[in-house]
């Protein structure tokens, strides 16, 4: 009988320490998903970032031939009116075609660019950028909203122009 109550006791002991360790052993780390998350959320900044370029070589698959060999990134200043940041929000897609109109009677710059989407103007490029762009847009081009931007309160809206080669 007293081994019974020996083996019942080391029977005990052993349950219990196995318990133990498992309560304290600290689950794993799941790399796995941390790595691929993190992994598919730079992959997805990554196809966001091509979008315009993508767009623009579908469109030439069926167009004449001819290639995009530039593309350059540029801010539309002056989307903070009311008005046109209304027209924006209801109206504006990202990838949409945009004119680019220069306007050498503009009292502020002879230079100057505003940006039109469907005829109604939303804003102009930054005045910093009007050498590059008067001379991107005097080459064969296309210019698309590359991305809008709305946080509630702040607008932004960033242009990009594709010249063919």
């Amino acid at each position: 009988m007293e081994a019974y109550i020996v083996f019942g006791i080391l029977f005990l002991g052993f349950v219990f320490a196995v318990l133990l360790i498992l309560s304290t052993r600290k689950p794993k780390r799941n790399l796995t998903n941390d790595y691929y998350t993190q992994a598919s959320r730079q992959i997805d900044a990554d196809m966001e970032e091509t979008k315009p370029t993508r767009a623009l070589s579908e469109e030439l698959k069926e167009g004449d031939g001819n290639r995009f060999e530039t593309f350059i990134q540029f801010e539309v200043k002056g989307v903070h009116t009311r008005v046109r940041k209304s027209y924006i929000l209801e109206n504006c897609d990202e990838y949409d075609d945009l004119e680019l109109i220069p306007e050498k009677n503009n009292p502020y710059s002879g230079q100057a660019i505003a940006v039109h989407h469907n005829e109604e103007r939303i804003g102009y490029i930054a005045e910093k950028d009007l050498d590059e762009a008067n001379e991107l847009i005097s080459q064969n081009h296309k210019a698309l909203i590359h991305k809008i931007e709305y946080d509630g309160s702040y607008l932004s809206v960033y242009l990009v122009i594709a010249v063919r080669e």
